[in-house]
């Protein structure tokens, strides 16, 4: 093993951690009034003015909850902070 993968070794950068890369278009705030609006069956534009998030991301994002709270398991997340499809 490389000494720098040493995962004991001080300063070890493990993998639960933010590498970086682009911040999700839809924060945990943000989901939550969506997820409250959609409930209420509000329309994705409509919902989408408010928190000044485009409609792409709610429509990536709203599915995989949706079907998440239906199999009773967390919705799967990429590396982006999207929902996978």
């Amino acid at each position: 093993m490389h000494p720098r993968a040493d995962p004991d070794r001080p300063g070890h950068r493990g993998r639960e951690r933010n590498h970086g890369g682009r911040p999700p278009a839809v924060d945990g705030d943000m989901l939550a009034v969506a997820l409250r609006r959609h409930d209420a069956n509000e329309p994705v534009t409509s919902i989408a003015r408010h928190p000044g998030v485009g409609r792409s991301p709610l429509y990536r994002t709203l599915p995989a909850y949706d079907e998440a709270v239906t199999t009773g398991r967390e919705p799967e997340s990429t590396t982006d902070g999207e929902p996978a499809h």
